[in-house]
């Protein structure tokens, strides 16, 4: 396992593509006490779409 993950952050590092991806989410507003707060969801979500993002990176579409 410490040899994959050495490689893997090898690979990274010397990678010479680019990755882009276009996201939809939903951005919420909160005013209170005179100031405006925006967040995209919840934890959670923000969570599950990085991981899906990263996973799907490796071209894994399950």
């Amino acid at each position: 396992m410490k040899k994959y993950l050495i490689q893997a952050a090898q690979d990274f590092k010397n990678a010479d593509k680019t990755v882009t991806t276009d996201q939809t989410f939903s951005l919420y507003e909160l005013k209170e006490g005179g100031k405006i707060y925006y967040w995209n969801g919840s934890p959670d979500q923000i969570v599950s779409n990085l991981t899906d993002f990263y996973f799907e990176s490796f071209g894994s579409n399950e």
